[in-house]
């Protein structure tokens, strides 16, 4: 969203999304656990806005869903 967000505000317009309305870990989230859960729980290690922490955040977050979800299958008429 930044290079996007950037183009934007290089040509005078505001971008047209607000920041706490992008999706992304969240939509995993939201999907497999249907909360944030970042904020309480396992998750909620380091500091806050902290780069490196929120990195290990959304890493563990991103691991426990696959977990979660479990092994992708491909379908046999996708591959055909």
């Amino acid at each position: 969203m930044g290079i996007l967000e950037h183009a934007y505000k290089s040509f005078g317009g505001s971008f047209p999304v607000q920041f706490w309305r992008w999706q992304d870990v969240r939509t995993v989230e939201n999907f497999v656990f249907g909360k944030n859960t970042r904020k309480s729980g396992p998750f909620n290690i380091g500091c806050a806005h902290d780069a490196l922490d929120d990195c290990l955040q959304e890493a563990l977050v991103l691991q426990m869903a696959r977990k979660q979800i479990g092994e992708p299958r491909l379908e046999s008429h996708i591959l055909d």
